[in-house]
């Protein structure tokens, strides 16, 4: 039984050639656009594998494959550098990714609805209008929350520990801008309430 051959995938590419035309013309029907970027000329051009590979392999000046890029809401999941610097994926391969541990971010809240957060998030409380509600109205602590938590769900990034038992307190407003008063509250309430790891990203002139 004949296996059908399945069709070469076109690779878009970026080519900017030398002074030699003739290559230019050899591949001239192969141009998607092109793109004028002052006294220089990219040729945008969409090829196969095998036309990748002699363009690589020719005089042309440049030969890059243009890179996909995507809206954050559908980027395929990445760990991020700092992660790989730390080897926090390495723990991850090992079934250490903070379960059970009780993290608070003393930040300008969380936006819990987030649902990078959703199933890790266990309450908290916001001492800057002194409420139960920890929304972030700012995010800044979300982003912290980000690097420290976000998980495995097959979009965005992948935070330091995935599967912490998350709480925020609130102590920054929407400016950024709190207390020492609001952030003694906090570290009051964490300890009232076993919270191990108390993470803060903020300075003060003092």
């Amino acid at each position: 039984m004949a296996v059908q051959a399945v069709a070469d995938q076109k690779i878009r590419v970026l080519v900017k050639f030398n002074e030699n035309t003739d290559i230019l013309d050899s591949f001239r029907n192969e141009s998607v656009k092109t793109i004028e970027m002052g006294n220089e000329t990219i040729e945008v051009m969409s090829l196969s594998s095998q036309e990748f590979a002699e363009l690589k392999n020719s005089s042309a000046v440049l030969v890059e494959e243009s890179q996909k890029l995507y809206a954050l809401t559908i980027i395929p999941e990445v760990v991020p550098d700092n992660i790989k610097i730390i080897k926090a994926h390495i723990a991850h391969q090992h079934n250490i990714t903070g379960k059970t541990i009780k993290v608070a971010i003393a930040d300008t809240g969380l936006d819990y609805n987030n649902p990078e957060f959703t199933p890790l998030y266990h309450g908290g409380f916001d001492f800057v209008n002194n409420d139960d509600d920890p929304f972030d109205d700012s995010q800044h602590g979300t982003m912290v929350a980000g690097v420290l938590a976000a998980r495995y769900n097959n979009q965005g990034i992948v935070g330091v520990a995935p599967d912490i038992d998350l709480y925020a307190l609130k102590v920054l407003d929407g400016e950024g801008i709190g207390y020492t008063d609001a952030l003694i509250q906090a570290i009051l309430w964490a300890k009232n309430n076993s919270i191990d790891v108390v993470s803060m990203s903020f300075g003060s002139e003092g």
